[in-house]
């Protein structure tokens, strides 16, 4: 009767005060309701490596959606469901759409304004931002914001990491592209034999 009442209460008033707080915590199983909650950044990701891109698509659009909606159009958070968006865009052949590229080039402001112009998180934005211009052949605009992933890669991250690795092959993809084929050779012969590396 009554104690239970008091405890059903007090869980659902915890319940809310988490969720009031701007928590991600899945409460909303205590009053009965399947949760709506977009996934977090690292599952969305999990989604597009495994090649679940519809998913992945469909969450990176809710996450979005919902810094907007909390007026944090500007959070870190907001430039990574960005990088998904683009990063899928790209794997999928989709690079037609001019509202991409702004989309990227907001990416990198929201995470540079952040983090400083040299964190490896800005290089996620910039790789993605360069491919999508790789794919629609805008060649010599990628090529400086490869070359920039990679740089601060290298210095963030070491030598030996494997988002290095990702990067000069990305930078490598694109000096063939450009027929610098000695230039791409080389950069591949440095890739210290990491192999199935995907840009990030």
């Amino acid at each position: 009767g009554t104690m239970r009442e008091h405890i059903r209460q007090g869980w659902r008033r915890v319940a809310l005060g988490l969720v009031g707080a701007g928590s991600l915590l899945l409460v909303a199983g205590l009053a009965g309701a399947e949760s709506t909650a977009p996934e977090t950044v690292e599952q969305l990701r999990a989604l597009v490596k495994d090649g679940r891109y519809a998913d992945a698509e469909a969450g990176a659009r809710a996450l979005l959606a919902q810094t907007e909606a909390r007026h944090e159009e500007s959070s870190l958070v907001a430039g990574q469901a960005i990088d998904l968006l683009v990063g899928i865009s790209w794997r999928q052949g989709r690079t037609d759409d001019p509202k991409l590229l702004a989309l990227a080039e907001r990416a990198v402001a929201i995470k540079e304004s952040l983090l400083g112009t040299e964190h490896p998180e800005v290089a996620v934005s910039l790789s993605h931002r360069a491919e999508l211009l790789r794919q629609r052949s805008e060649y010599s605009a990628a090529r400086p914001l490869f070359e920039r992933a990679l740089a601060i890669r290298r210095t963030a991250l070491g030598e030996e990491h494997l988002d290095v690795a990702a990067s000069m092959n990305s930078l490598a993809n694109l000096l063939s592209d450009l027929a610098d084929y000695a230039a791409a050779q080389k950069i591949g012969e440095a890739r210290f034999g990491v192999q199935g590396v995907e840009a990030r």
